[in-house]
């Protein structure tokens, strides 16, 4: 986002000078540049996170099924998951 707003700060605050040709043309094509690498960065950012959340939440519930099995394989194991369940 930084990168967009300098650039347009720097074509609104440059100076038109006479003899100059216009660089409208080459000012969108670097704003149009600058835009699509910052919603790539963004899309990109939003899928890792979403990856992590997922792989996180999937983690748990594999723990979940784990813990649930190793009360069943000990003495009073019954009485340990009730527990854990009213924590």
């Amino acid at each position: 986002m930084k990168t967009i707003l300098l650039t347009l700060l720097s074509y609104f605050f440059s100076r038109k000078e006479a003899g100059k040709p216009d660089q409208l043309g080459l000012m969108m094509e670097s704003v149009k540049e600058n835009v699509r690498a910052e919603v790539s960065a963004i899309i990109f950012k939003a899928l890792i996170g979403l990856i992590i959340s997922v792989a996180t939440i999937l983690a748990l519930i594999q723990f979940g099924r784990d813990l649930q099995v190793l009360f069943s394989q000990i003495q009073n194991g019954l009485y340990f998951e009730i527990n854990f369940r009213n924590c």
